[in-house]
């Protein structure tokens, strides 16, 4: 395939991805906040807001323009962060707080400009450096070239007064030096073995051989964290800071890192003009604004941005640059790297782990997504279709880790890095410190599913929830992370955590969203438990070439200092497959680390939230009936699940539900689809009950939920088979907890 071939087929593919996410009902384009806090003042007299979000957001809204509308002003901005539940917000000052508002992002705004460039490069190929994109995405062969030994010496941490723990080991070496003639360099990170260190010191000795770079990664936190490094590499280096101060270092967009903040290109611009200025003054000002701006952007040495930021800002994508750096290469999306790469005229760098996380996309079309979902490593011949690695002359893997304790390291170092990596003796510990399996089998954790087949078990992320309580009882200070599989989960755990006041506290979210952190202790909820006959897709990749074996490796390799990984042990070991990464890792922490009974975290959680209870049969009708009649007195509609009309208290139940209806209180009936209905349940409905069917897993018919959401007041949850020392129910009268069990338990729109 030649080149121009390709990018017509990344262009398509950028097209059908604008289609698919304009049909996506996910509420992305119009997001939910629960509320938001001003985090920071500008000097151009607008406001930094944190937004905590209903929903998980995911990183690719970072740089779309957005409209914040707070039911009284509509006002616009710029999405500048967005991980989990929070969403940053630069915008007009809408004073210190705001309450409940809606965020309307345009999703496809970047997609739109990225497509445009690639279609500007297709049409006019000689206006860019179409050949260095060529051999980056590996259309052309390229001929060996020897390092350059002169290279690390321009380096301040190869000075002779550098500590000798700042100084690069022999593959970051091997890297800066190949680097400097190499046309294109890979430089392979596993985690924590400074990836971006390495191409902080390869920017640092581009600049001072005159060279103009680009470095550019997928979220505005890897873009700081690489410029940071940066900055730590040159220290007080004077003729850096007389740079710094002249705008020959600029980071484009936002960034709320103080230290960077001299940096940004909006400190270098003068406020252009005001509201009550006359509309000729405005636009004399705004003409001279964009010239400036356009003359900053042109001087600058070395610019850091996002991989959107780079692709949609007029005024950058007319520039070429000496030297292209991309971090997290493996996470950035085909289309980006061929458009970026065409504004280099002589090196690129790609830092990034193939064997972590690849680029998604929502496009459903199978060769679009073939496209956006391949990394540049796969695309390059690098890595083989059955993620077997070709170690070529310019591919230089860094093996020497530091991040986390050895028995953590080990876990994944043979089955996905063939026993690469190397742990520092500081690092060194015993497994029984810093390994636990926390087993939820004596609770008989249910797993569950959402009518969007996302999972999702109470128990738990109770369990999760206590443990955290306990960790954090014995080190306030310990920065603890939550990783699942699934969003549901996520969610469930997110809202637990907020009516336990920890939700800022604790970071919680699926593998995506923690891709690039760390954290000193993480909890790994595998969720899955009876009566599924099966695990989710998620746990059972075997080949570090699957998605799902790369998310589990992502999700161990968080961890710095202590792993916890919650789940049904028996379950796991009886229904993963064979050879899956999860069981080698569940096995080997079995044998060598430290069991806990996860009930006892259960226990912690109900003890430390006084609206949360264990309910015995023997306590159950008389406060089911108690909260029945807070829902006569007006206090919101009542839905239960059928099986709870099933049991032999069901004739009171229903009684009381009939007494509801007369009342004129809204009553639904969830019911099992293609199940027959219990007479109580006909009864319900010729007396006015709406009766809604549920799409339930297979398994799960046997073992229905005994649930019902009574208004604004609590929510039972309770199971046949989930009795836990004498308690069949959990009680929950938390507003976040009940609003997001109604969520999960919501039927498909249309059943």
């Amino acid at each position: 395939m030649n080149i121009m071939a390709l990018y017509e087929n990344l262009k398509e593919a950028v097209e059908a991805e604008i289609i698919a996410q304009q049909a996506d009902k996910a509420n992305l384009k119009s997001l939910r906040a629960v509320w938001a806090e001003r985090i920071r003042q500008t000097e151009e007299g607008t406001a930094v807001y944190r937004f905590e979000t209903a929903k998980q957001v995911h990183p690719s809204l970072e740089d779309a323009p957005v409209v914040v509308d707070t039911g009284e002003v509509e006002v616009p901005g710029e999405v500048i962060f967005a991980l989990g539940y929070e969403v940053h917000v630069v915008t007009a000052d809408l004073g210190e707080s705001l309450g409940a508002c809606q965020l309307l992002i345009d999703l496809t705004f970047i997609l739109e400009r990225l497509h445009q460039l690639l279609e500007e490069q297709i049409r006019s190929p000689r206006h860019f450096e179409i050949a260095t994109a060529e051999a980056v995405l590996g259309l052309r062969s390229l001929a060996e070239t020897s390092a350059d030994g002169e290279v690390s010496h321009l380096l301040r941490c190869m000075q002779q007064d550098a500590p000798a723990y700042e100084r690069p080991n022999p593959e970051q070496l091997a890297a800066i030096e190949l680097s400097a003639r190499a046309p294109v360099l890979f430089v392979w990170g596993p985690p924590g073995t400074g990836k971006t260190t390495t191409l902080a010191w390869i920017a640092e000795a581009c600049v001072h051989r005159g060279e103009s770079v680009l470095l550019v990664s997928n979220t505005n936190v890897a873009v700081d964290r690489a410029l940071t490094k940066l900055l730590d590499a040159v220290g007080s280096d004077s003729e850096w800071a007389r740079r710094m101060a002249q705008g020959a270092i600029l980071r484009l967009g936002v960034s709320e890192l103080p230290a960077l903040q001299p940096l940004l290109l909006s400190s270098h611009l003068e406020p252009h003009g005001t509201a009550n200025a006359p509309e000729d003054s405005r636009s004399r000002s705004e003409q001279g604004f964009q010239h400036e701006r356009r003359r900053l952007i042109e001087k600058a040495q070395l610019i850091a941005c996002t991989l959107a930021k780079a692709a949609t800002d007029p005024y950058l994508r007319e520039r070429r640059f000496d030297v292209l750096l991309i971090d997290e290469g493996s996470m950035a999306p085909l289309p980006y790297v061929a458009a970026l790469s065409a504004l280099c005229r002589k090196r690129v760098v790609i830092g990034g782990d193939f064997r972590q996380l690849p680029p998604i996309s929502m496009a459903q079309e199978e060769e679009a997504a073939q496209w956006l979902n391949t990394d540049i490593f796969q695309q390059a011949g690098i890595v083989t279709p059955d993620g077997s690695v070709q170690h070529r002359w310019n591919l230089v893997s860094l093996a020497e880790q530091w991040r986390m304790r050895t028995p953590i390291c080990e876990l994944v170092n043979e089955p996905m890095y063939e026993g690469m990596l190397r742990t520092p003796e500081h690092l060194h510990s015993t497994p029984e410190g810093c390994l636990y399996l926390v087993d939820t089998a004596p609770l008989r954790a249910c797993s569950d599913r959402t009518s969007g087949y996302s999972h999702f078990n109470v128990a738990s992320a109770l369990v999760c929830v206590g443990l955290t309580q306990r960790l954090l009882s014995e080190n306030p200070f310990a920065r603890i992370g939550i990783v699942t599989p699934y969003n549901a989960q996520a969610s469930l755990i997110h809202a637990m955590l907020l009516d336990c006041d920890l939700a800022h506290e604790v970071r919680v979210a699926t593998v995506h969203r923690f891709q690039g952190e760390e954290r000193q202790v993480i909890l790994f909820d595998c969720v899955d438990a009876p009566p599924f006959g099966w695990v989710g897709q998620f746990l059972r990749g075997s080949s570090p070439a699957e998605e799902s074996t790369r998310l589990l490796n992502v999700a161990v390799t968080r961890a710095q200092q202590q792993l916890y990984l919650v789940g049904d042990a028996g379950y796991l070991e009886r229904k993963l497959p064979p050879q899956a990464l999860l069981r080698y890792i569940l096995q080997r922490i079995r044998s060598e680390g430290t069991v806990i009974d996860g009930s006892r975290f259960a226990g912690v959680a109900m003890d430390n939230n006084r609206l949360w209870r264990w309910v015995g049969e023997t306590d159950f009708v008389q406060m089911l009936q108690q909260d029945l009649r807070e829902a006569m007195r007006g206090r919101g509609s009542v839905t239960v699940m059928e099986p709870l009309l099933r049991r032999d208290d069901g004739e009171m139940l229903a009684g009381l539900l009939l007494n509801l209806l007369r009342a004129g209180v809204e009553v639904t009936v969830l019911y099992a689809e293609d199940a027959d209905l219990h007479e109580r349940t006909v009864h319900l409905r010729k007396a006015g009950a709406r009766l809604t069917a549920l799409r339930l897993p297979q398994g799960r018919q046997e073992f229905q939920d005994w649930c019902a959401f009574i208004g604004r007041q609590a929510v039972w949850w309770g199971s046949v088979v989930m009795p836990y020392r004498g308690a069949a129910f959990v009680r929950m009268a938390s507003r976040a907890t009940m609003n997001e069990l109604q969520f999960l338990r919501r039927p498909r729109s249309g059943s």
